[in-house]
């Protein structure tokens, strides 16, 4: 299913609001509306994407460290780390939140803690650790995609989409709305609210069927049947190559 992207998402709103279109996306740039239309945008994906009740599927990403000898300290992901975990053997490593007290050592790491954007492991790898594979899953904090499938934190350029699936991204364009008028003390502020909580409603609702088929409370869909397509939309978690 094709996406709305930014420029496709700006329109809406502003013919939504009332506004004229934009022919090209740099006009935006040139009208006090799609200024604000792009920014309000942006604010309400930040808002949505970092829901306080639980993460969303679609947010789960994953890739490999390839641990070096003598090296304890790996660059994190733009995000918050949900585990580490050997690819060869099932071992998850630990959080350790009293790293201060460890006495050096060398060996298979088991724990692993975060400072200032780094992962550090725990303890050191040796020689034997050489060229062996962590998987990292986390929740990115990269909440929009390029052209290319690259993932950035915010929408900037014209074809840049939302991480949001597809057919959930009218939940910006009812955000934006449902805040520009109740801004203007419009009684249409209601209208608009009413169809953003119902918009999140639904989102949440995938949410649940996604991680009750996770868990082994429901059989999986056929692959062509409507619950399939909200599952692969949910969660198809970006592999990152060998760092």
């Amino acid at each position: 299913m094709a996406g709305k992207n930014y420029f496709d998402l700006c329109n809406e709103v502003l013919t939504e609001l009332f506004y004229e279109k934009a022919d090209t996306f740099e006009e935006l740039s040139e009208l006090t509306e799609g200024i604000k239309v792009k920014q309000d945008l942006n604010s309400a994906l930040a808002l949505i994407c970092n829901s306080e009740n639980s993460p969303w599927a679609f947010r789960e990403c994953e890739y490999f460290l390839s641990l070096v000898p003598d090296v304890y300290e790996y660059e994190a992901p733009n995000g918050f780390i949900d585990y580490l975990k050997y690819r060869d053997v099932p071992i998850v490593l630990d959080y350790e939140e009293d790293h201060k007290y460890l006495a050096p050592a060398k060996g298979m790491p088991t724990s692993y803690w975060m400072d200032e954007g780094i992962i550090k492991l725990y303890p050191m790898p040796d020689e034997s650790q050489l060229g062996r594979l962590i998987k990292v899953k986390f929740y990115t904090n990269d909440f929009a995609k390029n052209a290319c499938g690259v993932y950035k934190p915010l929408m900037e350029l014209e074809c840049d989409e939302p991480i949001i699936p597809a057919h959930h991204r009218d939940i910006l364009k009812w955000k934006v709305c449902a805040d520009w008028r109740g801004s203007l003390n419009d009684a249409k502020a209601v209208f608009y609210e009413k169809r953003f909580r119902k918009a999140y409603t639904n989102l949440v609702c995938d949410q649940r069927l996604t991680l009750d088929n996770r868990a082994g409370f429901n059989i999986m869909p056929p692959a062509n049947s409507a619950n399939s397509a909200i599952l692969r939309a949910f969660y198809n978690p970006r592999t990152n190559k060998l760092i």
